[in-house]
């Protein structure tokens, strides 16, 4: 931000990305939405309970549709584009940000870690498998194509990419029960004694994903967020898979994830928001993205009879957006659907729910110790859901 046009771009000239650099985003946007779906545990898509399908198709469809209403009364000119994006993007709970919160308050393996994990999960494929649905009734431009063959369209080509990927889930599955898949592995572990035999595997795998998608008229973050899924999957239980993890983190968090946030502050101009009625529109649209959040995940986890404070505690960490939304949110820069105005409002959000989604819950979970915990035998019987559990 600093080196972009929010300050030093009159005297270094960095207003924008050339296409050399927009190269290297896409790549980066690619890994961001790949490495995200390697987040997804093996088999944990078969393993889903109600609480978690609930809630996180709650604390998506409840802020998609709130967000898009507001969004359409802040902005009356945009078309009927737009407000739907800015709803999509506001609706996201980032998994990478989640497992992250829950492992700092060492939650990850209680039951609400395993309730959130899974809720995140059902969020961010809901979210991205609706993104696809909206960019493939674009026109390339502003404007959405919205009849019905354009409708139909759209959602056979997302069906026909779903219906791949989780045939040649239930394959792999099938050829793990047998055995022959692990032996395989092995066997090709042992002739490619190699880190960077891991490392190639993982960037095909980034790359036939976001091309098969892009071959059905799909964005590439779409087929590089299954791809996470497929490679995650595939490696289950195997020392290979940890070998390619600890490559494919190193290169991620040590190249990729630096450049691409990087370039997501280069693309922001914060002088945009000087502006008293973007002012407004970025506090609106910031509210609404917290409350929205907060008081569906809460609402959700009282009904699923967990107590008030684990309840706010829920609320408050789904509020987390991450580098999911901002990927989405550069793909729509990059198509001319989102201004560089609605861009930084965005990213702005992003960031600010981000950084209150933590503290909003350090505090709810700190009340939480406070409180007795309930006799046994009493409520719902989970040890995640007694007042007094261990955070």
């Amino acid at each position: 931000m600093v080196l972009g046009p929010s300050l030093l771009a009159p005297y270094d000239g960095l207003t924008s990305l050339g296409p050399e650099l927009t190269a290297i985003q896409v790549l980066g946007t690619a890994f961001i939405v790949f490495m995200a779906g390697m987040y997804v545990a093996p088999g944990t898509l078969v393993r889903l309970d109600a609480s978690a399908l609930v809630l996180g198709l709650g604390v998506f469809v409840v802020p998609f549709s709130i967000t898009t209403v507001v969004a359409r009364v802040l902005m009356p000119d945009a078309g009927g584009l737009l407000p739907l994006f800015l709803g999509l993007t506001i609706s996201i709970t980032a998994l990478p940000v989640m497992g992250v919160m829950l492992a700092e308050f060492g939650l990850l393996r209680e039951p609400i870690g395993t309730l959130l994990m899974n809720a995140a999960l059902v969020n961010e494929m809901v979210a991205v498998s609706v993104f696809a649905v909206l960019l493939r009734l674009t026109d390339g431009g502003s404007n959405l194509n919205g009849d019905l063959s354009a409708v139909g369209l759209a959602t056979l080509s997302v069906a026909v990419f779903l219906g791949a990927i989780f045939g040649l889930s239930l394959l792999m599955r099938s050829l793990e029960r047998t055995g022959w898949w692990e032996s395989s592995l092995r066997r090709a572990a042992r002739g490619l004694r190699s880190r960077e035999a891991g490392l190639g595997l993982v960037m095909f795998c980034v790359i036939v994903g976001s091309l098969f998608s892009q071959f059905l008229g799909l964005t590439y973050i779409l087929g590089a967020f299954y791809a996470g899924i497929l490679v995650s999957q595939g490696f289950s239980g195997l020392e290979a898979r940890w070998n390619v993890h600890r490559v494919f983190d190193a290169l991620s968090w040590g190249f990729f994830l630096p450049l691409f946030f990087a370039f997501v502050g280069v693309e922001m101009d914060l002088r945009r928001l000087a502006n008293p009625t973007t002012i407004l529109v970025f506090l609106v649209l910031a509210g609404t993205a917290v409350v929205t959040k907060v008081v569906t995940g809460y609402s959700i986890a009282r009904i699923f009879r967990w107590n008030p404070s684990r309840s706010l505690a829920i609320g408050h960490m789904v509020s987390s957006r991450g580098a999911v939304e901002l990927a989405m949110a550069v793909v729509l820069l990059s198509d001319g659907i989102f201004s560089t105005q609605v861009f930084t409002i965005v990213a702005a959000v992003g960031l600010v729910t981000t950084i209150i989604a933590p503290i909003g819950a350090a505090r709810a979970l700190r009340e939480d110790r406070q409180v007795p915990s309930a006799p046994p035998g009493s409520g719902p019987g989970s040890p995640g859901r007694t007042a007094g559990s261990s955070t």
